[in-house]
């Protein structure tokens, strides 16, 4: 009746075209790379926000930060399809939001030192008030958190920002991950306020005896959307299928993410997703915008900014 993943962005696009070419539906609901729902593909539906929703969220929280001075940002990303395509929306948004980009450093890890490329922007002329740092795996992000502390250098603000960024890469970053900002589709503490998003996270720990993460909420709830969409058309032939997909308006009381709903646009993508951001405060990770949603205000600079 249909495919729901598949997390790695390549794996996502080859995959989807052959559910294209077999008319079969795909949704998708934990891959955000913006160019996927661009590609005209008719049987391709994401759920979760793009990569562009995410950049949107930072940008937001900058201009909210404590004291609201960020005005200069940097850019320092992996040379790979998914980190290329992130930097230049990085680069675009900044552009639109009339934030300064001061620097960017392209980072090919298979050879390159990520602590030289850290102190190039550490050695500009005019330092950065935030740096976003773009990794789509979480080896690679690691890598890059821990550069900076052996740079001997600690900006104001770190953005973190790709599928590299789990959780749990930040939490094992240790010391050196402390106050960064991250983008993500799913909150754990907010989703404890919905009683039934409570129910789903307890049964889902006592199942598998870890927390629930945002990749594994993201496939719960694709694939939810797809059962609800089969329930509406009565039917598992896929076209009546894909039919009900479009027509999907599910509030956002219905569902464990802090989103609006779902209802897909034209280009299959839900447009009733968004993004939030979290700070890393010691070993918790509390909601900082948008506004609506916020659990504490901002650290910054981030403790040990200026080290």
């Amino acid at each position: 009746a249909g495919l729901v993943g598949a997390y790695d962005t390549e794996v996502t696009a080859a995959a989807s075209q052959r559910t294209e070419r077999l008319g079969v539906p795909f949704v998708n609901g934990d891959t955000s790379a913006v160019f996927l729902t661009e590609r005209g593909l008719d049987w391709f539906f994401r759920t979760g926000p793009t990569d562009r929703m995410f950049g949107e969220a930072f940008f937001s929280a900058l201009r909210q930060t404590p004291g609201g001075g960020v005005r200069k940002v940097a850019v320092l990303y992996t040379n790979d399809r998914p980190g290329n395509v992130a930097a230049e929306l990085t680069k675009e948004l900044a552009g639109e939001g009339g934030f300064q980009l001061v620097k960017e450093v392209e980072l090919d890890l298979r050879i390159g030192d990520p602590v030289a490329a850290v102190a190039q922007i550490r050695d500009h002329p005019q330092p950065p008030d935030a740096v976003f740092v773009i990794a789509s795996n979480p080896s690679d992000a690691t890598r890059l958190i821990k550069a900076f502390r052996r740079a001997r250098y600690s900006p104001p603000g770190i953005l973190a920002f790709g599928p590299g960024f789990l959780q749990s890469t930040v939490l094992d970053a240790g010391p050196d991950g402390d106050g960064l900002m991250a983008s993500t589709a799913w909150s754990r503490e907010i989703a404890g306020r919905n009683l039934a998003a409570k129910s789903v996270m307890e049964l889902y720990e006592e199942r598998y005896s870890q927390p629930m993460g945002e990749t594994a909420a993201g496939a719960f709830t694709a694939v939810l959307v797809l059962a609800e969409a089969i329930d509406n058309a009565g039917s598992v032939d896929p076209q009546r299928v894909r039919s009900a997909l479009l027509n999907l308006d599910i509030p956002g009381r219905e569902m464990i993410m802090p989103w609006s709903g779902v209802r897909f646009d034209g280009s299959r993508q839900n447009a009733a997703a968004n993004g939030v951001v979290e700070q890393r405060v010691q070993d918790l990770f509390r909601v900082v915008f948008p506004d609506e949603l916020q659990q504490a205000e901002p650290v910054w600079p981030r403790q040990g900014a200026g080290a």
